[in-house]
């Protein structure tokens, strides 16, 4: 009954008022799906082609009625075969073809078809579009990851007639609890916008993809005004809502340079576009930035990520086109750390999946993306929440075509509610404290990895020893020992906040005594150990310090302190900076080795995936990994996550669901199972219990680290 048994099309208009397709599956059931397309604005060089009339008495050449004409040839290869074998199906489509581009039938032709085909298939499998795609990478998806939205709010470019070079800025509300406040975040941000530049008499007109196109004195005006809106909007910029670039730059390069006309710069070479993008990385707060180069200038891109790639999301585009060939190429090479996917660029839904698979592969990130031209088909969204990758451009919270993506997805995010959650894959980005002092010890910009504090001379061997193993098995990262001297006189003048240890402190030495020690015995372990590592010095507050010498950081270690409750240091580098910190324990001997078995702390709960998702380095260079519960009682599909983010890195893992005994303590009873089975590190998200005490850990994260010999990788 489910066998497909007809092919329809339609020409209809898509947001810029261009025709485009809209292809109808029907099957022997009765069933009928319907998929549009959506067309690009600036395209890559080697994206699918798409087919058009070239007819000039018809929409200026741009009609579709060939591409349609061509569904009855697609329609007689796969009528009769059932839409549920999308991979057969899709493979009969590019066999039809026979082009490399699908220049033939046409990409349009086939990617919506394709798409269709799938809508079908969901229908007739009873599933939501979501659920049914995402069976195709996990047999049984156990829960989904809303992605968090790039709204693009400032238009320029080619999606513009205005001053602005590049074409796309957008805020994203990477530290929002949940989808639905990622959207009210961004629709006030945006409105905040829309009222700045009416005060600033700017033209609140919009471009392609909602957001507005004003003229500005210069392309980093676009960045100040959204950091402004940000603010007004009252939110927190970094922290709460960053920034995002497509500068889409193959538009402006011309003979070898970057044309930046439209602002009155003019030409430029790779090397100056790269010092803009590094000046606004340090004033803006940054996280991501696509197609920042050229798609034919692969070494300024392997520049770029060379340069900046630990401290950034750079995204190809152009460079990839959606096509899994031309992503291992840039995984070999070292060209971006993140893709683009548009469904469209390689024309299958297959096909696409696979360009998926190799960003997985890889360990990279992957944007599912819209079009400049684009109708209100949301298969897009379903697509995101299917693939888990935890991040959607879908244009500003504006226009129909654009909210009819992030509308599907809070329906998504209403219909999963207890199987849904929502993770930034950016950490927050913080600006430099005004009242942090550098010294001249560290005057140089920061370009560690693994960032050992050492605060007591005590405890200092210990971490540097730690810290060391992990840089080694995280990838030859590098290491840098920070020292942060407390000043005491901001100390005072904030006496509620001091407790009697810190007193006692400040009574028994000076902060440069205590420096004095922690340098002579940093110096010591240098000696001993041979490593490379670079000393760092900071004079200030505890929290402001260490946000503003971790930025590039990929682990944070902190030695266990003598009161867990009073310690600055740890509390600040689990809650503040948004990095992974590797908890050292004091007493008792460490193990032979770290990270070779991993015991994998599982509970279901977003601190827990942060945990997972930030050490993924050290997971994949464990030899073994255990998942263990306790008393989780829905315990066996509450893994099935854990268990698929592993696959997705390439690992696998053993699991152990325990029950505590009567009066045991959750913390003890997994430490005990760690130990049963010979783990070396521990992984678990870091819990606290509440903003009333903010600086008290939860209960069962105060036990482990209060008891762990064994050190310990915390997320909150």
């Amino acid at each position: 009954m489910n066998r497909i048994v007809a092919i329809l099309g339609d020409e209809i208009l898509d947001s810029r008022g261009y025709p485009t397709l809209r292809v109808e599956v029907r099957l022997q059931s009765g069933i009928a799906a319907l998929a549009s397309v959506p067309s690009g604005a600036s395209t890559g060089e080697g994206e699918a082609h798409e087919l058009r009339d070239g007819d000039p008495k018809r929409y200026g050449g741009r009609g579709v009625l060939k591409a349609i004409a061509n569904l009855e040839e697609i329609g007689r290869v796969i009528r009769g075969h059932d839409p549920t074998n999308q991979a057969d199906i899709d493979r009969l489509l590019i066999e039809a073809d026979g082009t490399e581009t699908k220049s033939r039938l046409g990409a349009n032709a086939i990617v919506g078809t394709s798409m269709a085909v799938a809508r079908a298939g969901a229908q007739a499998s009873g599933r939501p579009l979501y659920a049914y795609l995402a069976s195709s990478t996990s047999a049984n998806p156990a829960s989904y990851r809303l992605p968090v939205p790039m709204m693009n709010v400032i238009n320029g470019g080619a999606h513009a007639a205005n001053s602005l070079d590049f074409q796309e800025f957008m805020i994203v509300p990477h530290g929002a609890p949940s989808f639905r406040e990622a959207m009210r975040w961004g629709s006030q941000t945006y409105h905040a916008l829309r009222t700045l530049l009416n005060e600033k008499g700017l033209s609140v007109g919009v471009g392609d993809e909602g957001g507005f196109a004003p003229n500005l004195a210069g392309n980093d005006a676009a960045c100040s005004l959204i950091v402004e809106a940000i603010e007004r909007a009252g939110f927190i910029p970094g922290e709460q809502i960053a920034l995002a670039l497509d500068p889409a730059a193959s538009s402006f390069w011309r003979n070898d340079t970057y044309d930046l006309r439209k602002s009155g710069v003019g030409p430029i070479d790779s090397g100056g576009l790269q010092a803009i993008y590094k000046d606004w990385i340090k004033r803006f707060p940054i996280v991501s930035i696509e197609d920042g180069f050229g798609e034919h200038d692969w070494p300024a891109f392997q520049a770029q990520t060379a340069e900046l790639g630990r401290s950034i999301q750079i995204v190809g585009d152009d460079l990839y086109v959606t096509n899994p060939k031309l992503i291992d190429r840039g995984v070999a090479e070292k060209t971006t750390n993140a893709v683009l996917i548009k469904l469209n660029q390689i024309g299958t839904v297959t096909e696409t999946i696979a360009a998926i698979s190799a960003c997985r592969a890889a360990g990279w990130n992957y944007v599912i993306s819209h079009r400049s031209g684009e109708t209100d088909d949301p298969f897009i969204a379903d697509f995101a929440v299917a693939m888990n990758g935890g991040q959607i451009k879908a244009g500003a919270p504006c226009r129909g075509e654009r909210l009819a993506k992030y509308n599907r997805l809070l329906e998504i995010e209403r219909e999963v509610a207890g199987q849904s959650f929502y993770l930034s894959p950016f950490a927050p980005v913080y600006s430099q404290s005004k009242d942090v002092a550098r010294t001249a010890a560290s005057s140089t910009a920061p370009g560690h990895d693994v960032v050992a504090v050492i605060e007591e001379a005590s405890t200092a061997r210990r971490c540097l020893t730690v810290a060391q193993r992990a840089a080694e098995l995280g990838g030859a990262l590098s290491l840098s020992a920070l020292h942060i001297c407390v000043d005491p006189a901001k100390l005072i003048a904030a006496a509620e906040e001091i407790d009697l240890q810190k007193m006692r402190e400040m009574q028994e030495g000076t902060a440069q005594e205590r420096l004095r020690q922690a340098r002579y015995v940093f110096e010591g372990w240098l000696a001993f150990s041979g490593a490379r590592v670079k000393w760092l010095e900071h004079v200030g507050n505890v929290t402001s310090s260490l946000i503003a010498e971790v930025e590039d950081a990929a682990l944070i270690a902190v030695a266990q302190p003598h009161n867990l409750d009073s310690a600055d240091a740890l509390h600040a580098a689990i809650f503040n900076t948004g990095r992974p910190v590797l908890f050292v324990p004091t007493e008792g001997s460490l193990p032979p080795s770290l990270g070779e078995h991993i015991v994998i702390a599982w509970k279901p709960r977003t601190q827990a995936r942060k945990a997972i998702m930030r050490t993924i380095p050290w997971l994949r260079a464990a030899k073994h990994i255990t998942v263990v519960t306790v008393d989780e009682p829905e315990a066996s599909q509450d893994c099935a996550e854990v268990l698929g983010i592993l696959k997705d890195h390439g690992k696998s893992a053993d699991v152990r669901h325990v029950r505590t005994d009567p009066g045991q303590h959750i913390g003890v009873r997994l430490l005990t199972e760690a130990e049963a089975v010979g783990a070396d590190a521990i992984v678990m998200g870091a819990f606290r219990f509440g903003q009333i005490f903010e600086w008290v850990f939860g209960g069962v994260t105060h036990e482990v680290l209060r008891r762990t010999r064994l050190p310990v990788f915390l997320m909150h």
